[in-house]
């Protein structure tokens, strides 16, 4: 609200006088400094007073006919009345057409003396109404290095109502400089002069306490100094206005204007400035601007400080969201792989179960088989230790045939010097293990007989050799227990045999 008041005393009352065509002509139409010229500023008012005695006289006649024709005869016909009555229209008639024309004379004659007064304006009365602008305009910058110091001597609103109120002073100077007593005097040019040189040192006088309402908002000092200074260069359409409004309501003179803008500008604005300015210039308000200021600052940062905290904690959250996820999906990961791994366990121990369960059945397998071939073996040694008739005689034969041989017997199982012998007796002693007895003898005879080839005989090799292979094959085609003892009879009566005949054989031989 400070701000538009200030606003509104610098549009009304800035510098007006630089609208200095307008303010010229209201003082040439005025009259002002109309001395200097040689003719009469206004010759033609004695004829306007003669004409204006001249209407009134036509007036006074007319009315006097009028009386007079009212006093006629009395007795007329009502035809001679009518008549009469429309020639009195028709007069009074002719007299309102009279006044009319002679209106509209004396109104062209006015306007042809205005006429006559512009024409009469003489360069010396120019002259002089041109040299109020530098006057105005000097003592307006010679008035500012004293209003700068009365600002910081008596304050900005001291300063302020001492400028407005030498503005009111100096237009309602100028106002009262034409009137129609003195236009022509040189009293109204002290007026004039004294007039212009107060307007002009009013006005920065007036202006620049206006600026310290600045002061009231530090962060916008220049918009408000901008401001103030554009509605102070709109001051200059006052003084058009000003002669507007003079010829709009006919004033006379048209320089008495001013006194109503004395009222209606200055005035009002000398009352703003009591009310709203202060002799601190509103310094004493600054530290509280500043320290508003400071707190909108300190508010703003923690605003920006709980945005940035806010920002912080949805990324440490949207952090922590993905770190669970990731753990998360970490753990599924794991589970799998444990439940992947279970599973192979327990694959791995149904294979175990499995070759378990087969090496049972092996093994089971296994003691079956051992226990058979250990009952068999049992039947064997049995078998064995139940001498045979067959077997004796086979024994028998063999040791006849080593006498005669004239051998020793070195084993049970064998003779060292006599294969035939060893075969035999083999034979004899194992009937069902001859198939590796008997060949076991029949290399061991094949060995004697190459180391000992002069004491065999040529049918040492073949006689020794088919006593074992009789030998061996009754056990292989044995069956049962008894079937094995009768082949073991028959094995031991081939072996007798061929004892014998291996005995013959070697005695031919070494023969």
């Amino acid at each position: 609200m400070i701000v538009a008041a200030c606003t509104l005393m610098s549009g009304m009352t800035g510098s007006i006088y630089f609208g200095w065509p307008a303010v010229a002509a209201l003082l040439l139409q005025s009259g002002s400094f109309a001395a200097l010229c040689d003719a009469p500023a206004v010759p033609a008012a004695a004829d306007a007073a003669a004409a204006a005695a001249a209407v009134a006289a036509a007036a006074d006649a007319a009315a006097e006919e009028e009386r007079r024709e009212r006093k006629g005869p009395l007795f007329l016909s009502p035809h001679h009345r009518a008549l009469q009555q429309q020639l009195q229209q028709l007069q009074h008639q002719q007299h309102q057409q009279h006044q009319q024309h002679q209106q509209h004379q004396q109104h062209q004659q006015h306007q042809q003396q205005q006429q006559q007064q512009q024409q009469q304006w003489c360069d010396a009365q120019e002259a002089a109404v041109e040299r109020l602008y530098p006057l105005t305009l000097f003592m307006m910058t010679a008035a500012s290095a004293a209003a700068g110091l009365l600002i910081d001597t008596v304050g900005p609103r001291l300063t302020a109502l001492l400028g407005y109120s030498a503005q009111v002073v100096g237009c309602l100077c100028i106002a009262f400089s034409s009137s129609s007593s003195s236009s022509s005097s040189s009293s109204s040019s002290l007026l004039l002069y004294l007039g212009f040189c107060l307007l002009g040192a009013a006005t920065d006088t007036a202006f620049f306490p206006l600026l310290s309402v600045s002061e009231l908002y530090i962060h916008r000092k220049g918009l408000i100094i901008c401001l103030l200074g554009a509605a102070a260069s709109a001051s200059f359409a006052v003084p058009p206005l000003l002669a507007a409004a003079a010829y709009t309501l006919q004033i006379k003179p048209p320089v008495f204007i001013f006194a109503l803008y004395a009222a209606a500008g200055p005035f009002v604005a000398l009352l703003l400035a009591a009310l709203f300015l202060t002799n601190s210039g509103f310094k004493d308000k600054a530290p509280q601007q500043e320290l508003l200021l400071l707190q909108q600052q300190q508010q703003q940062q923690q605003r920006q400080q709980r945005q940035q905290r806010q920002q912080q904690q949805q990324r440490e959250q949207e952090q922590l969201l993905q770190v669970v996820q990731q753990e998360q999906l970490q753990l599924q990961q794991r589970l799998l792989q444990q439940e992947h791994h279970h599973e192979m366990q327990q694959q791995q121990l149904l294979l175990q179960q499995l070759e378990l369960h087969q090496q049972q059945m092996q093994q089971m397998q296994q003691m079956q088989q051992r226990e058979q071939h250990e009952g068999e073996e049992q039947q064997l040694l049995l078998l064995q230790q139940q001498p045979a008739p067959a077997t004796e005689a086979a024994a028998a034969a063999a040791a006849a045939a080593g006498e005669e041989e004239g051998l020793e017997m070195d084993s049970v199982g064998g003779f060292s010097d006599s294969p035939a012998a060893a075969a035999a007796a083999a034979a004899a002693v194992s009937p069902f293990g001859g198939g590796v007895s008997a060949a076991s003898v029949f290399f061991s005879a094949e060995l004697h007989y190459k180391q000992n080839p002069k004491k065999q005989g040529p049918n040492a090799l073949p006689a020794a050799a088919a006593a074992p292979a009789a030998a061996a094959a009754a056990p292989a085609a044995a069956e049962d227990a008894d079937a094995a003892r009768e082949a073991a009879a028959a094995a031991a009566a081939a072996a007798a045999a061929a004892a014998a005949a291996a005995a013959a054989a070697d005695k031919g031989s070494w023969e």
